[in-house]
C-alpha cells in the first residue's frame, strides 16, 4: 500500500487546510474533495454544474495543482481547471491587491495635484484615497480609479494618447456621470512606468504630441 500523501487542499472561502489521502484509495471514475478537512469522493458525472462546487474544497496531489482526481475523470474537466486556476490566483492575491491599490494611490495622486492649478484641463480625480473622508477608512480601495476633463474635447485627446485596452461604456451613457470623464483600471505594472504614460496623455494637450506612449 502507497504511504498517505499531505496534500495542500484550498476552499473557496480563503481557507486552507492539509489533510493525508491514500493514492491506493482513489477509485477510477472518482473525483476527490476535501471539505473541512474531511475528505470524500463524489462521482464525476454527479458534478456536471459546477455552481455544485461552491461549498467544496478542493485536494491538490500536486505542488502547482488543485485538485486530487483519479485518471478516469475526464467528463469533468472543465470546472477542475476553474477550479485549479482559482487557487492558482489565490496564491498571490494578497500581494496583486497591495500593488493595485498602490498603483491606484499613486496614479490618482498625480492628477490630484493638477486640479490646484486654475489653467489645468483635469478638473477633478475620483479615487477614495484623495477624499477628506479617506481617513476614516482603511487604505486598499481597489484599482478603478477617474478624472474629470474641464471639456469633452480635453477628455478625447487624454484618452487618444493613453495606452490601454479599451471597453465599451454604454452603461455610462444611461447614468449622470459627467460626459468628460475617463475611468481606468490600473494594472500590475511598475508605479513609475504606469505615471510616464499618464503624464504622457495628460501632457498631450498642452505640447501638441502626437501618438501614444511607448512602452
Amino acid at each position: 500500500m502507497d504511504e498517505d500523501i499531505t496534500v495542500r487542499v484550498f476552499e473557496v472561502h480563503m481557507k486552507v487546510y492539509t489533510v493525508s489521502l491514500n493514492p491506493a484509495e482513489m477509485e477510477p471514475g472518482f473525483a476527490y474533495f476535501v471539505s473541512s478537512g474531511i475528505s470524500s469522493r463524489l462521482a464525476a458525472n454527479a458534478l456536471e454544474d459546477i455552481d455544485q462546487l461552491k461549498e467544496v474544497n478542493v485536494a491538490s496531489m500536486t505542488t502547482d495543482a488543485g485538485i486530487a482526481v483519479s485518471p478516469a475523470v475526464k467528463t469533468f474537466k472543465g470546472p477542475i481547471i476553474s477550479l485549479i486556476q482559482l487557487e492558482i490566483y489565490s496564491w498571490d492575491y494578497l500581494e496583486r491587491s497591495a500593488k493595485l491599490n498602490d498603483n491606484a494611490a499613486k496614479l490618482t495622486e498625480y492628477w490630484q495635484s493638477l486640479t490646484v492649478d486654475e489653467k489645468s484641463y483635469v478638473r477633478k480625480a475620483y479615487y477614495p484615497s484623495v477624499l477628506p473622508s479617506s481617513a476614516n477608512f482603511t487604505p486598499g480601495y481597489g484599482f478603478l480609479f477617474s478624472v474629470e476633463f474641464s471639456s469633452i474635447e480635453a477628455a478625447i485627446q487624454f484618452y487618444e494618447h493613453f495606452f490601454l485596452h479599451a471597453r465599451g461604456a454604454a452603461s455610462w451613457r444611461s447614468s449622470d456621470v459627467a460626459t468628460a470623464t475617463c475611468a481606468s483600471f490600473v494594472g500590475l505594472e511598475e508605479t513609475e512606468y504606469l505615471l510616464e504614460a499618464l503624464k504622457f496623455a495628460t501632457e498631450a494637450r498642452n505640447k501638441n504630441i502626437q501618438g501614444s506612449f511607448s512602452w
